[in-house]
């Protein structure tokens, strides 16, 4: 997978530009604040540049959109007074760059067709060279190489905007400090940090943990690699069994792989990071229920559930980095089941990750077996509240 990232080139002066950005961060309903934040402005300005790089926390992780790329970018060339340039590189493939300048607005895209053109439509971003030759004060010999640059085919998307970058006069290094922290000392760096008056999630750090099951799909195939996620929106318990329940398990002739319960260990606004995972093993085990049926156990006593998180769907604007978030925060189930016998086609299977909390009464996982019935009514629930359907209701159980 390629570089994804968008980002803005301002054209200000730089001793007044953090306090305007914090104004009309403060005109879109945040404040400002220390960290940890919503949302996180990085500028980097070079010496003798009038044009400072601005990374907006924000934008990071929107999906191909150039009508919301077109619109931020107007936005800030209205409430800073000055020309913005702004870029979207997705996976190195595809590039949209938009102007908004004195000398009027244009757009310039590549290879947009291979996403939708890019939230632009099919015959825009051809490019006006007169109001980039304005702009940017470019000779007619730096004109025609404009309009050359545009035409080439580079291999990455990244290559072709740091040509244009150099042509236009602009410092195209810092494309190389996407983080910040690696810019040299040569750079200013600046951080503004905001908070969001209506947080899009929240995260749980008091009371039990209460883990929802996450998986699209609640068949468990034999001799195959089966993962089930799931994620929790209440608190941090430590402990966690896993469970499978079944008759067929009374006669079972066969083999169960050593089963792995992962959670990640880091969070990062950036979706090209790779994450961090904690890795746990553990090996089931064979017991009764009260009601006489066989389950299928996997103790993990030092496992710490994550934080959990609350979705506040009225304040979500990026629903791609809610679900990023979430999903860096999962817990995956994996596990295989090799059966040495016939398997009955109506085996039914009930799954469930439970919490060890401190409760005396959550020790045992009699007390707390969750079926697939109340995950199906918990995730509908969720749905509800996100205002988007939830697919029909699956059985209460497994079917192999």
């Amino acid at each position: 997978m390629g570089m994804s990232f968008t980002c803005a080139w301002l054209k200000s002066n730089q001793p007044q530009l953090p306090l305007q950005l914090t104004a009309n961060m403060q005109r879109e309903g945040y404040t400002p604040c220390e960290t940890p934040a919503d949302r996180h402005l990085t500028l980097l300005a070079a010496e003798h540049s009038p044009w400072v790089f601005l990374l907006d926390s924000h934008t990071v992780d929107y999906p191909p959109d150039g009508s919301q790329l077109r619109k931020t970018t107007r936005k800030l060339a209205k409430a800073l007074a000055c020309d913005v340039l702004a870029a979207e590189v997705v996976t190195s493939d595809a590039l949209a760059v938009v102007l908004c300048a004195s000398a009027g607005e244009d757009v310039l895209v590549h290879n947009a067709e291979l996403y939708n053109n890019l939230g632009f439509g099919a015959r825009t971003g051809r490019g006006k060279a007169e109001i980039w030759q304005t702009a940017f004060c470019l000779a007619d010999e730096q004109t025609q190489q404009l309009r050359l640059l545009w035409q080439r085919d580079d291999a990455l998307a990244e290559h072709k905007l740091t040509n244009l970058l150099a042509l236009l006069g602009i410092d195209h290094n810092v494309l190389d400090y996407l983080d910040a922290e690696q810019a040299p000392p040569s750079y200013s760096v600046t951080q503004l940090h905001f908070q969001a008056k209506l947080k899009p999630f929240e995260l749980i750090d008091r009371g039990d943990a209460v883990v929802d099951f996450n998986s699209w799909t609640n068949e468990i195939v034999l001799g195959n690699n089966t993962v089930h996620t799931y994620f929790n929106t209440g608190g941090c318990s430590t402990g966690a069994a896993f469970v499978l329940v079944s008759d067929f398990f009374a006669d079972f002739q066969g083999i169960f792989s050593p089963v792995t319960l992962e959670k990640s260990k880091d969070f990062s606004d950036r979706h090209w990071v790779t994450y961090n995972r904690e890795i746990y093993n553990a090996q089931f085990e064979k017991t009764i229920m009260p009601d006489g049926r066989t389950a299928m156990i996997a103790r993990f006593p030092n496992f710490v559930f994550p934080q959990g998180i609350q979705i506040n769907c009225d304040a979500v604007q990026n629903w791609k980095a809610v679900d990023d978030t979430r999903h860096a925060r999962s817990m995956n189930v994996r596990y295989i089941i090799n059966s040495q016998s016939d398997v009955p086609p109506d085996t039914m299977i009930e799954i469930a990750l439970i919490p060890l909390t401190e409760n005396p009464q959550a020790k045992s996982f009699n007390v707390q077996l969750q079926t697939q019935q109340q995950y199906d009514d918990a995730m509908r629930e969720q749905h509800a509240r996100m205002g988007i359907p939830f697919p029909p209701c699956t059985p209460p159980q497994n079917m192999i």
